[in-house]
């Protein structure tokens, strides 16, 4: 399950990342859960490098997968390629959208959830 846009000019800097900044929180820094889709992964998981998601869309941040890893979504897991534009929430969880889409994360209606202006909608 994943989904990658089209390529796009950016005039910032994007910061790779792991998709592991959420870990560096203290456990009394880490928000509460999201329900249904969201769901955290289990500390078996966690140990398995599974990364959590998040639909915080008010708070992204871009960033650039320095390697694969799979993200927690829907019961089962999303796959972030290397190289792939990803975002987070404030917390550092991936955003995931609609049916696994992360680049961006889109909506029912085939939108995106972040950034619309840079996606042209």
């Amino acid at each position: 399950m994943s989904h990658v846009m089209g390529t796009t000019n950016f005039t910032v800097p994007i910061q790779e990342s792991d998709g592991n900044e959420w870990l560096a929180l203290s456990f009394e820094q880490r928000p509460p859960p999201l329900d249904c889709l969201w769901k955290p992964p289990t500390q078996e998981e966690i140990a398995n490098g599974i990364r959590p998601s998040s639909s915080n869309w008010g708070q992204w941040e871009i960033r650039r997968a320095s390697c694969d890893f799979r993200v927690k979504y829907g019961g089962g897991f999303v796959s972030v390629r290397g190289g792939d534009l990803f975002y987070v929430d404030k917390h550092g969880r991936v955003l995931i959208g609609w049916h696994g889409t992360y680049s961006p994360p889109l909506g029912m209606d085939d939108m995106p959830q972040v950034d619309r202006e840079r996606w042209g909608n």
